[in-house]
């Protein structure tokens, strides 16, 4: 999950080498895996989208004031 900071707005870059996706296993709990390789080879760019089968929940925070 990529980071960008509140006050400088600084993005804070993670290899692909260094990402997890989420996956299930056979008794259909939730883990987390390495990215696999033939999703690294797929990119072509560094913002092309991670495919997955589960999403991440709680990634965003509002503050009203």
């Amino acid at each position: 999950i990529e980071i960008i900071n509140d006050a400088t707005f600084e993005f804070h870059f993670t290899p692909i080498q260094s990402i997890q996706v989420g996956g299930f296993d056979w008794n259909l709990i939730f883990n987390w895996h390495m990215t696999p390789a033939r999703e690294i080879k797929r990119r072509k760019n560094i913002t092309d989208p991670i495919r997955s089968p589960t999403m991440a929940g709680g990634l965003f925070a509002i503050d009203r004031d």
